[in-house]
């Protein structure tokens, strides 16, 4: 009778332990955007190719990013600092600086809003402004991702 109630006992804790494993296991998403982007593009201090992309917000961390190829197979997590329009968007929007045929993830801009997010320049951006280079923006609209 002891022994019984003993794996009743453990069976539930490994469940309530399995359970709550799988709810920290991943910080809680905001909704995915996608777009095409037609150039190669850094973010941070990588570079990624031309193509499709997924970007998420995290909820617990609101400045924290992650980019993702339609593949699955680029995946790079990334941090903003809050940036504002005076004028809002419209739409969603990527900005990127570019300097020639280097761009550079600049901007995260949100639908009918002010608020954004502005993303770090790199070591070579910052090194191509010292020297006297002046960015072209070119903007990319981002979607939401249907779920």
């Amino acid at each position: 009778m002891r022994t019984k109630g003993m794996k009743e006992l453990l069976l539930v804790s490994l469940a309530v332990c399995l359970v709550a494993g799988t709810g920290f296991s991943q910080a809680p998403m905001r909704d995915i955007l996608t777009a095409d982007i037609p150039f190669a593009f850094m973010v941070e201090n990588t570079t990624l190719p031309a193509g499709q992309y997924e970007l998420t917000q995290t909820v617990a961390q609101p400045y924290t990013w992650y980019i993702s190829n339609a593949k699955g197979d680029v995946k790079i997590v990334f941090y903003t600092e809050p940036a504002e329009m005076v004028n809002r968007p419209g739409t969603f929007q990527l900005v990127f600086d570019a300097y020639g045929d280097q761009y550079f993830l600049s901007r995260i801009w949100l639908e009918d809003n002010t608020d954004g997010f502005y993303v770090a320049k790199t070591g070579m951006e910052r090194e191509m402004m010292n020297k006297g280079k002046k960015p072209q923006m070119k903007n990319v609209p981002l979607n939401k991702k249907r779920m």
